[in-house]
């Protein structure tokens, strides 16, 4: 009979080159030390299991992160996994072919934008505005429907109708009730009259619509109550993107999700996963990566799914100092602020600092 050590299913271990990171998502308890103290790490995290005899002097610290097993044999233990098998991907090596007709299940979210009158960089930031210049095509509207009677959607798909509002995002609406899709709508609403005819759009299709609108130089002596329906009034507050929010260690390592989460941050950014925007100069976008035209969908997306640029696979394991850091995968994923540049705007200093400098042995 032999003694095994054995991982609890809920605790994530990150090994980066001199040091490893010990975390039980489910508690919050966890360690930090350099690997020479313990030379049968990789072991450990390969199998989720050790022999007691080879466990480390400071054994006791692992108590949080797992149990004792008595065992004639090894014990079998299944490690936390995610991986993203690509129908598209064996479809092409069965077939051959490039049509990416399967392509639609990917997508959980689809963001139609209209555009935008006098807003600032804050307030682009906050709706989730794709960077592009701001010109739109004739007959964009068109394209849109065009799209939506060509490609079904899913279900399961989100819905989202961003811009300034106005006759062509009430006509895109109308549209989208004709084919009982739901959708979600964030928009500015910029005089009493528009005002006025978002009321009639609601009252035409209030099962089908939940919204946030940002009310600017409209009354609000006889705002309606509309079920669904948050307004802001942009003369009383303002829309600021907050620049010094940043998160420390305890922050970062409290606020960590599950086992599951954590395992999918390696390996995809759950920001931008699924997500397609389909703007008005009618080229599709996720965030700031242009796709392709509208009118070539499903090849044009097809193409930039399997390219190594791909926003839906980029994840802090691929970015500047993060790569570096221990808390990688148990941070947020990259931002669309992140994407657009090279800062890593919520992480403070001394998270990178502490979590990419070897720790002996140190327990928080």
């Amino acid at each position: 009979m032999e003694r095994f050590f054995i991982l609890y299913p809920e605790v994530y271990i990150k090994i980066i080159e001199s040091k490893t990171l010990l975390l039980n998502t489910s508690t919050k308890e966890y360690c930090v030390f350099l690997n020479e103290e313990f030379s049968n790490i990789h072991s450990l995290s390969s199998n989720r299991y050790l022999p007691e005899r080879l466990l480390p002097t400071f054994n006791n610290v692992l108590k949080p992160f797992g149990y004792l097993l008595e065992a004639r044999i090894p014990p079998i233990v299944f490690a936390p996994d995610c991986k993203i098998l690509s129908s598209l991907q064996k479809y092409n090596e069965a077939t051959g072919a490039n049509d990416g007709k399967d392509i639609l299940k990917y997508i959980n979210k689809l963001r139609f934008f209209f555009p935008l009158s006098s807003i600032s960089k804050e307030a682009l930031e906050v709706l989730g505005y794709p960077y592009y210049r701001n010109n739109s095509a004739p007959n964009f509207v068109d394209t849109y429907k065009w799209f939506v009677a060509n490609f079904p959607i899913q279900n399961t798909t989100t819905i989202e109708v961003v811009g300034t509002f106005g006759a062509e995002m009430f006509s895109f609406i109308d549209f989208l009730s004709q084919y009982h899709i739901d959708c979600y709508i964030k928009c500015f609403i910029n005089s009493q009259s528009d005002l006025e005819t978002f009321y009639e759009l609601y009252y035409r299709n209030n099962e089908n619509l939940c919204a946030i609108v940002f009310l600017n130089n409209c009354s609000r002596t006889h705002l309606k109550d509309l079920d669904n329906v948050i307004f802001i009034d942009l003369t009383e507050s303002s829309i600021v993107a907050d620049e010094n929010t940043h998160l420390s260690p305890d922050d970062i390592l409290n606020n960590s999700g599950s086992i599951d989460s954590i395992t999918k941050n390696s390996i995809i950014n759950s920001n931008a996963f699924g997500v397609i925007d389909i703007c008005p100069d009618e080229i599709l976008r996720c965030n700031y990566q242009v796709i392709g035209e509208v009118n070539d969908f499903d090849h044009a997306l097809y193409k930039w799914i399997n390219s190594p640029d791909c926003i839906w696979r980029q994840t802090r394991s691929t970015k500047g100092k993060c790569r570096g850091c221990l808390l990688q995968d148990v941070c947020p994923p990259i931002t669309i602020a992140e994407c657009s540049d090279n800062e890593t705007l919520n992480c403070d200093n001394q998270v990178s600092a502490k979590f990419t400098t070897a720790l002996n042995l140190n327990v928080f």
